[in-house]
Formats: C-alpha cells, structure tokens, sequence
C-alpha cells in the first residue's frame, strides 16, 4: 500500500511539472511599447495594448516569445502563435511552417527559421524586407529590424530590406549572435560587438574596429541604442534619453538576457527581470511614451537551478609516499564544467581537476613538496560558482604497516625452516 502511494504521489508531481518551462527557455523581449517574458507559467506581456499586442493567447508550453513594433508572437507545441497589429498580415502566421526554432517579429513583419536551417518571413514588404535570398539554405539565425531583416549562415551575415543607411549590407563575419534595429545591425564576433548601418556610437552602432567585449553572449539593437551582454554584465550605448542607454550596468545578478525596445532596456537575471529607460523618469515630456512597458509584474515567477554548492574540506594529513585522492563534497544542482584555484598555490605533485563523472572538484597525485598549504578550489557550471577551501599538510615518508596476508606468510616461511631442521636431527 505504501508502495502505490508513493507512486501516485510521483505520478501527480510529474503530471504538475510536465509543462514547466526550462530555465534554458526564460527570456525577456522588449518591443516598442510593450515588453513580453517568459518564466515558469509561460508568457506575460505588458505595456501599451492598444493593437491587443499584450493579450496573449493559450499556449501549449511555449519555448520562446519576442515583442515587436506591434505585434508579438510564441513559439509553442502547437507550432507558432502571433497577436496583436495585423495590418498587413504580420500575425498570421502561414501553413506550411515544420519545426520552428527561432521566430524573430520586426516593426510590421514577422520571420522564423524552420525545417532544419529554412528561412520564411512575411507581413510588410515595402522596402524587401520579407524577400528571402533563395541562394541559401542552411540560416543559423535571423533578426528582423523596423524595414530590414538580417540572418546568419555557414559563410557569415546576409541581410536584406531599406538600405539607405547601408544597415543592409552583407558581412563577412562568422557571429554567435545577431540583432536588427532601426537603421542599424549588430553582431557578436569573437571578443567584439560588430555594428554597421546608422552612424556610430550616437545611435546605436560601434566604431569601425567594433566594442571591446568580455566573452560577448548577445546584442540588441534598437531604435537609438544597443546592449551588449557579456561576462562583466551589461553594457548599453547611443542615445540615452530617458536613461534607456546608461553606459554599464554591474548591479544585476549574474544577467542572462538582455532586450532593447524604442524607449526602453530590460534584462533578465536571476532575481527576475529588471527595467529601465521611459517609466523610470517621471518627466511631464515623455508622458506619451510611457504605456508601463518598465513595470514589470509582480506575478513573474522564474525558478533557476541552483549554482554548484561545494563545502570546505577538513584539514588533512597526507605522505609524500602515498597517491592522494581529496573530493569536494557538491549538494549544488548540475554537473561542474570546471574547477580552478582561486587563492594560494597547490603543492608539488599535486593537481587539481574535475572528476570524470563530472560530480564535483577533485585533488589527485603524490605530493613531492613538504609543508602546509591552504587553497581556495572555485567549482563551474553554467549556473554560476562556487567556492570552497583545503588545508593540505604534506610530511614526509611514512613508515608502512606490514599488511596481515604477508606477516602470515614469513610465520609459515619460519614454521617451515624451524620443521625441517627438526626432520634433519632425526
């Protein structure tokens, strides 16, 4: 009876969490004057709804969201669904679209990548920005701006649409990530941030060398400015009017997405999501633009694993002699990617890596260097990190117990001797 409780009780938990959304899945996305999310229970919208932008539909476990000019739209079990602005059939979404993997709605237009690396966009068509180069096949990724729209390929960026400030010109680069705004484009390329398109740093764009990076992971350009997220957080540039566009921001904790609209900047960390630009700045002149897209709900729930959680490890003793073999203890969630040394110096003989199980952070080897030394051992995942520390006292030689097996064996060697002597005498 105990048994079939337990597993009603598993079977109702799983049934609870079937369709929870994967940490892996949580974004924010900011469109003109509205901002969208994805967290736990599945996509929220807020701000100006005066074309129903904000009014999402019943999803089947959606995947992704992103917020436009006026239109939004969610990638979801069910396929893809769009809402809001249909002027000029930006939210119908067309039959025909297999395995969608990324969607990406500009101003009046909408695009998605799908069937293994296709390419389909449509909605407004004024400046070619939904015409499809045919020559390619195999799209990475695709950001769709106010008239233009850009993709990534095997053989680097080829974008397409209004071009007068050449914010639809081909590059060569080989980017991780890609973004389309109003009249510019940005991409991450290697250490740097590769904008072209609207002059400059004045509305969003980067010097020709490109913006020094620390391990870039994305970009958002939008109207006036851009954001860059990298290892140090984030970093937004251009016109900074109502504070969308502050320089860097290092208060956040540990950011994992950050999304630029007309008027506004958001970022999505592991305390939630954060907000700033028009709703920040309670100014008479900007009431106009101001429809809530900062005020985040307070109903947003996001739930991400716990980073590697690895404990101090008792002061030991160990011999120049013997192989040693120390292990972190990790009650953290997830694997460790890596372990490094943090503070102090290992000693000689000895080193330092992950376990081949991934578990945890272990010290191996045969110390050849006498004394005491104390280290701090930082563990890796993509959650976060953690820190942890060990006092090693290495001394030298030490004498070995006989083992019992090979004790037995010189009695029986003497017994031996001691018995055939005798059978000699005799």
């Amino acid at each position: 009876m105990k048994f079939i409780i337990q597993m009603l009780f598993c079977i109702a938990y799983l049934l609870i969490h079937a369709h929870a959304n994967s940490h892996e899945n949580f974004t924010v996305s900011s469109g003109k004057y509205h901002t969208c999310a994805l967290d736990d229970n599945g996509v929220t919208c807020w701000g100006r709804n005066n074309h129903n932008q904000t009014d999402v539909p019943t999803l089947n476990n959606p995947t992704a969201v992103d917020a436009g000019d006026w239109h939004s739209c969610a990638i979801h079990d069910d396929g893809l669904a769009c809402w809001g602005r249909n002027s000029y059939g930006e939210s119908t979404v067309p039959s025909g679209l297999i395995n969608i993997t990324e969607v990406s709605v500009g101003g009046y237009h909408t695009c998605v990548i799908h069937n293994g690396g296709s390419l389909q966009c449509w909605g407004l068509n004024s400046s070619g920005q939904t015409n499809v180069p045919s020559a390619i096949s195999n799209y990475t990724s695709v950001a769709s701006g106010m008239m233009h729209t850009c993709a990534s390929h095997s053989g680097g960026v080829e974008c397409w649409g209004y071009d007068d400030d050449e914010q639809s010109a081909d590059q060569t680069y080989s980017p991780t990530f890609i973004s389309a705004g109003f009249k510019n484009s940005c991409a991450v390329v290697g250490q740097k941030i590769q904008c072209w398109g609207w002059s400059g740093t004045t509305y969003g764009g980067t010097p020709a060398l490109g913006r020094d990076m620390t391990n870039p992971v994305m970009v958002s350009t939008a109207y006036d400015h851009s954001c860059a997220l990298d290892a140090d957080g984030i970093d937004c540039w251009g016109d900074n009017d109502y504070g969308k566009a502050p320089g860097e921001i290092t208060t956040l904790n540990d950011p994992q997405v950050v999304s630029s609209g007309n008027y506004h900047s958001c970022a999505l960390d592991r305390d939630g999501v954060t907000c700033w630009g028009v709703g920040d700045v309670p100014e008479d002149d900007i009431y106009s633009l101001d429809h809530g897209q900062t005020n985040v709900p307070d109903t947003l729930s996001f739930t991400f694993p716990p980073p590697p959680q690895i404990s101090d490890l008792a002061d030991t003793i160990i011999y120049q002699n013997r192989w040693t073999v120390l292990e972190f203890i990790n009650s953290g969630s997830g694997g460790i990617s890596d372990c490094s040394i943090s503070s102090g110096s290992i000693p000689e003989g000895l080193s330092l890596a992950v376990k081949s199980d991934s578990s945890t952070c272990h010290i191996t080897g045969t110390p050849t260097q006498l004394g005491v030394a104390t280290i701090s051992v930082t563990a890796l995942n993509d959650q976060g990190s953690d820190t942890a520390n060990v006092t090693m006292d290495v001394r030298g030689y030490v004498q070995q117990v006989p083992h019992p097996l090979w004790l037995g064996g010189v009695l029986a060697c003497v017994l031996m001797v001691v018995s055939v002597r005798e059978l000699r005498k005799n």
